[in-house]
């Protein structure tokens, strides 16, 4: 190609103007330019334009041969231009600047498939052509258009298809229809729940719905229906009309014919009043008449003037009827529990309305029949034993299996152990073959007849004598010890026997019940009852006393081997200058005391007794130096087992249990108690109780030591030991479970020392002191109702064993510290209750058959056929 010599200025100025405004004027031919910027090479073999063409600003080449402007006859075309989209054409000059971009990485451009663009948000990776529809008011698939469930019809804020909104709409045409709506009385359901509100249907069919009519259960009540007479609201105007208004609340309104709603006692059928009024709106009803011609009209007070037997002052009938006109009914004529019997009829409770004559007696604690009492004595638990004679059929006198079968002995009851005492003890229907008296004489095999076919055979009472039996059961026949009088061999009684005899007689009475009152009558004897009190009783027979003592008899007196009973006023009665010895006596069943001493001179003593189920066991008055030895004072009661007033007694191994105040009561006086279990006294409601009372005591004494006090209580108190007054001591007792304090000390002088507290519902301020403390006694066992079949030894490792007073003279037999409690102490040896002969076993532990026999003493001092002798 040929070149035209042209200087660059005017080539460039040719080329400006070219492009400029005035091309025309200068003749400048239309580009391209053979050389426009001058360098002598034709701008088509030219690499590198050093000019700017196009006019847009930037040269096509830099001054170091690099490309600037990419196309510099386009003067949209240049670095940094805006690029347009969808165009083929790089108008910024930068390669890496997409034509069809992809903004939100979902594969798809603006340029692609509409002819007006691809993706219709290219921000939106979930929106582009083709796109599952979503129900959210977008046009997920860049159609223009939303699909027909995403739209809001109505505009209340809900899709059909739910989406943002939340549920869907049950009705987009509705804009009062939509989830959550308001309810409204429409028979349609706005709220999209699924159904109408409740009340939005016409339950009664009187063509309202209940949300606009006031009693949908009531078709005449509606709003605008015709008001009736019924007291209902039936226009729904929310009040009646003044005349269906009850306003003197006499049960009738005025459309029903009330003449006068201002009077309660005026209403059509109203009894006729002498008031002046027309109480039964009759105009033609006279008060003053007497319809039942009983002389009383209504006037004068007839309350009921159709019946004769109705006026004022007339005697009341138990017919349920205010017959006198008073008022009110007899209170023995209502019938207060509704049992349709009052009390005139018959019914012993009428506050019950399961008492009443003919009723079925269950166990209830009630006498349901008004017959026989309390369920016919029947429910209560009279001894205490936990059982009743009623059982779980809650009917009386079925033994099915759980019923007491002798309710007044705390030692019977379904599932008790059998004792060796001749009576069924676990209600089971046998009685054990060793229990059986086959010969009458009140010892049975288990407690050691040697020879139960001959009454005269017994293990205490009988003597030997010369018949070739061994009477005593010693092993030996024929002693040889004769009776002086034999009753009633004999002497028909033991007061003709008693009669005959000379002073240092003996007299001896067989096995029977002899009624009469003896009298030693001043003689020096020895009445002995050979077969025990098990079977040889006196009983007065209803007189004052069974046993008197008033005639100078000394302790070479001898009273042995009786039960004592039927006193009206005393079993034994002792009073003036008399000492007998009385032992081996069971007292029981008397009026008044077991046991009544009075203004006694001279000393007594009583071994080996047992006093219960008298008003009082035994009472002491103005009597000095008596003294107990081996002695069980049980269940007496309302009274104390032991009542003490200006007196002084010696006790010891002695069980004052279950008597139903006080164990021991002291009002003045001194008292010596050791070795003693004072358990389960109990008085009656809001009465005083406690195990050992000294109250109000002046100028006396109380010395308590080796004592077991256990579960002494009135309802909700009661306390172990109490002392007001006067002065004691008190020392190695353990006082447990008592309902109040164990031991309670007024201002009284003295110490209490080494004993244990523990379990009371009352501390007491005594523990901490003086060797006093609060430890688990850890009894070998307390299982059985009642407490003389508890075992009280403590055990081994008990804290109270050598716990007791530090003094030598509280030591045990076996020279060591005193244990506390009833098994301590240096007479801890000395029980011997059931009277066999053998001490009872007083160590801690368990009882060692291997060891006790060898040492004497008795494995179980409640049962005189069991001892050491026997092997126990």
């Amino acid at each position: 190609m040929s070149r035209t010599s042209t200087s660059p200025l005017s080539c460039v100025l040719a080329c400006a103007l070219a492009w400029g405004a005035i091309p025309s004027l200068l003749g400048c031919p239309e580009p391209p330019f053979a050389d426009c910027d001058g360098d002598g090479i034709e701008d088509g073999e030219d690499d590198c334009l050093a000019c700017d063409r196009d006019q847009d600003g930037f040269d096509e080449c830099g001054e170091d041969g690099e490309i600037v402007d990419c196309n510099d006859s386009d003067e949209d075309v240049f670095p940094g231009a805006a690029e347009v989209i969808c165009d083929g054409d790089d108008q910024d000059c930068d390669p890496s600047t997409s034509d069809t971009p992809d903004g939100d990485g979902d594969g798809f451009n603006v340029c692609d498939g509409d002819p007006d663009g691809g993706d219709c948000d290219d921000s939106d990776p979930a929106v582009y052509p083709g796109a599952d529809e979503e129900c959210d008011g977008v046009d997920t698939d860049c159609d223009g258009e939303l699909g027909d469930d995403e739209k809001d019809a109505d505009e209340d804020g809900y899709l059909v298809c739910g989406g943002l909104a939340g549920d869907p709409d049950c009705d987009d045409l509705d804009p009062y229809t939509y989830p959550g709506a308001d309810e409204l009385c429409d028979e349609i359901d706005n709220d999209c729940d699924g159904a109408p509100a409740a009340d939005e249907v016409d339950g009664d069919g009187d063509g309202f719905l209940g949300c606009d009519d006031c009693d949908d259960a009531d078709p005449d009540s509606y709003p605008g229906a015709t008001e009736l007479c019924d007291g209902v609201d039936n226009d729904c105007d929310g009040g009646l009309p003044a005349e269906e208004e009850d306003a003197d609340a006499d049960g009738v309104a005025a459309c029903d014919g009330d003449c006068d709603d201002t009077e309660a006692t005026v209403y059509p059928g109203a009894p006729e009043l002498c008031d002046d009024l027309d109480n039964d709106c009759d105009p033609g009803t006279v008060e003053d008449v007497d319809a039942d011609g009983d002389g009383y009209e209504l006037c004068d007070g007839d309350c009921d003037d159709t019946d004769p037997e109705v006026h004022p002052g007339v005697l009341e009938l138990c017919d349920g009827i205010d017959n006198d006109c008073d008022g009110q009914l007899g209170p023995d004529e209502q019938d207060a529990d509704g049992d349709g019997q009052a009390v005139c009829q018959g019914d012993c409770d009428d506050s019950d309305p399961t008492a009443y004559i003919g009723a079925q007696e269950i166990c209830d604690g009630v006498d349901n029949d008004c017959i026989d009492g309390i369920d016919n004595g029947m429910d209560e638990d009279a001894d205490g034993d936990g059982y009743t004679g009623c059982g779980s059929d809650g009917l009386p006198g079925n033994l099915d299996g759980d019923e007491d079968c002798d309710d007044d002995n705390i030692r019977v009851f379904p599932g008790a152990p059998e004792l060796c005492d001749g009576v069924l003890n676990d209600c089971d229907g046998t009685l054990p073959a060793d229990e059986a008296d086959d010969d009458g004489d009140g010892w049975p095999v288990c407690a050691g007849d040697c020879d139960d076919t001959e009454p005269n055979v017994t293990p205490v009472g009988h003597d030997d004598t010369t018949d070739g039996l061994d009477n005593d059961c010693d092993g030996a026949i024929d002693n040889g010890v004769p009776c002086d009088g034999r009753v009633p061999a004999d002497y028909p009684t033991i007061g003709d026997a008693i009669a005959a005899a000379d002073h240092a007689d003996r007299i001896c009475v067989a096995s029977g019940t002899y009624v009469e009152t003896v009298n030693f009558g001043g003689k020096t004897l020895e009445v002995v009852g050979v077969a025990g009190p098990r079977s040889t009783v006196i009983d007065a027979g209803g007189a004052d006393s069974a046993v008197e003592f008033h005639n100078l008899e000394t302790s070479t007196s001898l009273l042995e081997g009786f039960a004592v009973t039927g006193g009206s006023l005393h079993g034994l009665y002792i009073t003036g200058e008399t000492t007998p010895t009385l032992r081996q006596l069971h007292i029981r069943d008397n009026a008044e005391a077991g046991v009544y001493v009075s203004h006694l001179d001279g000393a007594l003593e009583l071994e080996d007794i047992v006093v219960e189920d008298n008003a009082t066991g035994i009472s002491l008055s103005w009597s000095f130096n008596v003294y107990i030895d081996n002695a069980v004072i049980a269940g007496n009661g309302p009274g104390a087992g032991v009542s003490l007033d200006m007196s002084g007694l010696g006790i010891s191994h002695a069980a004052l249990v279950r008597n139903s105040a006080y164990g021991m009561y002291l009002s003045r006086g001194y008292v010596t108690i050791t070795n003693a279990l004072v358990a389960k006294n109990k008085a009656g409601w809001n009465e005083a109780s406690c195990g050992i009372c000294a109250t109000n005591v002046q100028h006396s004494e109380l010395f308590a030591s080796n004592l077991a006090v256990i579960d002494n209580s009135t309802y909700g108190s009661g306390t172990g030991i109490e002392i007001t007054n006067g002065s004691f001591s008190v020392t190695n007792v353990t006082a447990t479970d008592n309902a109040g304090t164990g031991i309670w000390v007024g201002a009284a002088p003295g110490t209490v020392t080494y004993c244990n507290l523990h379990g009371n519902d009352d501390g007491g301020s005594h523990v901490g002191a003086y060797g006093n403390v609060d430890e688990m006694p850890y009894f070998e066992n307390m299982d059985h109702p009642d407490p003389l079949l508890w075992d009280l030894h403590i055990s081994q490792g008990s804290p109270l064993v050598n716990a007791g007073s530090t003094d030598a003279a509280y030591n045990d037999p076996d020279a060591s510290r005193s244990d506390i409690g009833m098994y301590g102490g240096p007479e801890a040896d000395g029980w011997d209750l059931d009277g066999d002969g053998d001490p009872v076993w007083w160590q801690p532990g368990t009882y060692d058959p291997a060891t006790y026999p060898a040492l004497g003493y008795d494995c179980d001092d409640l049962n005189p056929g069991v001892s050491a002798s026997t092997g126990c």
